[in-house]
């Protein structure tokens, strides 16, 4: 008799490499869904928090519509040149994080570094509403803080899920039709994702004042984000196969040597 027909949810014939692979798409769909929206309230929160800063604190410079402009072009760089400096220092100390990834395996400080990630945004909303109680000065430098602290570990977290996908698409048993499914699926909900989610973020950017602050759309967003990492924290900790010695390393096995 012919052999049964594969559903479209089984891309990999082992059945734990193709459950960790669909817990993984779950995770990766939910951490994608709020990187793409945070891509979108990222300007209106410097935007936001430059302007409310200068009202709360009567400050000059908030009566003059090209001054603020221009503060705000300034903020902005700013938080990109924290951005990318720290990410890039995360780099850097990867070695650090990797030391005992044969015993842990790149699960470890998947989880952590996305947790972490999560944490710092989940205090962009409280920075929000307190920036009446600081000067735009010190607002701006607590946010850019925040914004360096998330993006060390977003270096980490990148480097760990390049990892923990090797371990479930590139192991030395998937074959080359399982893992064009795997990516094929994968590129598919990034594609719907890119599209959805920005669409989203856009309705939501146009909340209107709350408690007297402006722009509360770009801090709502900030906060979907938080909360998009640690569900996807929760999801690739369920995740076994990513976690401990790989299965080579358990067999014992190593490299074939060559000339």
């Amino acid at each position: 008799p012919p052999a049964p027909k594969s559903g479209i949810t089984q891309v990999f014939k082992n059945p734990a490499r193709n459950g960790a692979f669909w817990r993984y798409v779950t995770g990766y769909g939910v951490f994608l869904f709020g990187f793409q929206m945070y891509i979108v309230g990222m300007p209106y929160l410097i935007s936001a928090i430059t302007r409310n800063s200068l009202n709360e604190n009567h400050d000059a410079r908030a009566g003059n519509e090209e001054t603020v402009k221009a503060l705000i072009r300034s903020n902005r760089s700013l938080s990109r040149i924290a951005h990318w400096l720290t990410q890039g220092l995360s780099y850097i100390t990867i070695p650090l994080f990797t030391r005992n990834v044969e015993d842990d395996g790149p699960k470890k400080w998947l989880v952590r570094s996305t947790l972490i990630r999560a944490g710092a945004l989940a205090l962009v909303p409280v920075l929000f509403f307190t920036t009446g109680f600081m000067s735009m000065t010190a607002a701006l430098g607590i946010l850019l803080a925040l914004i360096a602290a998330q993006a060390f570990f977003q270096g980490i977290s990148v480097t760990m899920d390049g990892a923990a996908t090797t371990r479930i698409m590139g192991a030395s048993g998937v074959t080359a039709e399982e893992r064009t499914k795997a990516n094929s699926i994968l590129t598919f909900v990034a594609a719907v994702i890119t599209i959805i989610a920005p669409a989203i973020a856009s309705q939501i950017s146009l909340i209107g004042p709350i408690m007297g602050k402006g722009g509360v759309g770009g801090a709502v967003i900030y906060g979907i984000y938080a909360g998009a990492l640690a569900i996807t924290a929760f999801i690739y900790a369920t995740i076994k196969l990513i976690g401990g010695k790989s299965p080579a390393a358990r067999a014992g096995l190593t490299p074939t040597p060559t000339a």
